[in-house]
């Protein structure tokens, strides 16, 4: 077949199945929106998550107790966590 005779197979494909094509054409424009929506979505939480932890400092440690295995007597004698500030450090600049 020639490239003329798939066009109008074409169209009139479409012709005869109007909804069938609008509805074909709303799926694929709500599927767009919601990928580009999750997209922002997940940057936005990316950079608040971001500007949080930079808000804490460079003179931050968090340590946490835990392992692959925790069980009973392990966990009654770990602490949960620890928290320490170093305000002695100087400020570490990045290369």
């Amino acid at each position: 077949m020639n490239y003329a005779a798939l066009l109008r197979s074409a169209v009139v494909a479409l012709m005869r199945n109007k909804m069938r094509s609008v509805l074909t054409v709303l799926g694929i424009t709500i599927g767009i929106a919601a990928v580009i929506c999750v997209v922002a979505i997940g940057k936005a939480g990316q950079a608040r998550v971001e500007q949080q932890l930079n808000n804490l400092g460079d003179n931050f440690v968090w340590i946490e107790a835990g392992g692959r295995s925790t069980g009973f007597a392990q966990a009654l004698m770990a602490p949960k966590h620890l928290c320490l500030r170093m305000p002695w450090r100087s400020r570490i600049k990045s290369p």
